[in-house]
C-alpha cells in the first residue's frame, strides 16, 4: 500500500512540475523572512496551485512543516510505523518464544544425545572391567584351591618330618645305651680275663690242675 502511494505522489509531482513552473523557494524564504505575505515572482504573477493534503507523522511538529500562503506545499513520502494489534503483538511474542524453545530444545536434544552416548562409553567401559575382574577372580580362586592343597602337604610333611626327628632321637639313645653296654661288657670281659689269668697262675704255683670233669684236683709236690 505505501509503495502504491510514493508511485501515485511522484507521478502527481511530475505532472504538476511540468504544468506549474516550481518558485525559487530560496527566494520565497527570504520574502517570508522579510515580513511579506505572498511569494512575488519578477516575471509571472502569482496563481493559486494545488496543493496536496498529506498527513504529518507525530514526531514531527506542525510549524516545522506549514507552508505559507500562495506557496506549493509538496508530498513528503516518510516511512509509517507498523503498528500492531495486542493479538498480532501475543502472536509475535509466543512465536518468538516458540522459536527460542525450539532452539532449546535442540541444544538440550543434542547435550543429552552426547551425555547418552558418553554415558554408555563409560558403562561399556565399566562392563569390560568387570569381566577381567571376573576373570583374574577365578584364578585367583584356582591360585587359592592350589595354594590351601600345597599347605596341607606342607603341614603333613612337617609332620612326617616331626616323627623323623622323634624317631631318629629315640634311636640315638638306643645308640648310645647300647654302645654304652657294649663298653661295659668289655670292661666286665677284660676284668675277666685278668681274673682268670691271675687264677691260672696261682693255681700253677699252688699245684693245681683240672680234672677231665673240669674239677680241680690238688697236686703234691715232693
Amino acid at each position: 500500500m505505501e509503495v502504491e502511494y510514493v508511485a501515485f505522489v511522484m507521478r502527481f509531482r511530475s505532472v504538476m512540475s511540468r504544468a506549474y513552473p516550481v518558485p525559487d523557494c530560496r527566494v520565497a524564504m527570504r520574502q517570508r523572512a522579510n515580513g511579506e505575505s505572498r511569494c512575488i515572482f519578477p516575471t509571472r504573477p502569482s496563481f493559486h496551485y494545488p496543493t496536496v493534503c498529506v498527513q504529518i507523522p507525530p514526531r514531527a511538529s506542525a510549524s516545522s512543516v506549514s507552508t505559507p500562503p500562495g506557496v506549493v506545499s509538496y508530498a513528503v513520502p516518510y516511512a509509517k510505523p507498523i503498528q500492531y494489534s495486542a493479538s498480532q503483538l501475543q502472536y509475535e511474542n509466543m512465536k518468538h518464544r516458540c522459536k527460542m524453545l525450539d532452539s532449546e530444545n535442540q541444544r538440550l536434544m543434542r547435550l543429552q544425545h552426547e551425555l547418552v552416548i558418553d554415558a554408555n562409553r563409560r558403562v561399556e567401559m565399566h562392563v569390560n572391567e568387570i569381566r577381567m575382574l571376573k576373570e583374574d577372580n577365578k584364578k585367583l580362586t584356582g591360585a587359592n584351591k592350589e595354594i590351601s592343597v600345597y599347605q596341607q602337604r606342607l603341614h603333613e610333611m612337617e609332620g612326617r618330618q616331626t616323627e623323623l626327628l622323634n624317631e631318629n632321637e629315640e634311636l640315638k639313645q638306643l645308640c648310645l645305651y647300647l654302645d654304652e653296654q657294649r663298653q661295659r661288657s668289655f670292661v666286665y670281659r677284660t676284668e675277666d680275663d685278668r681274673e682268670s689269668e691271675d687264677l691260672g697262675e696261682e693255681e700253677k704255683k699252688i699245684g693245681y690242675d683240672r680234672n677231665d670233669d673240669g674239677t680241680i684236683a690238688q697236686i703234691h709236690t715232693f
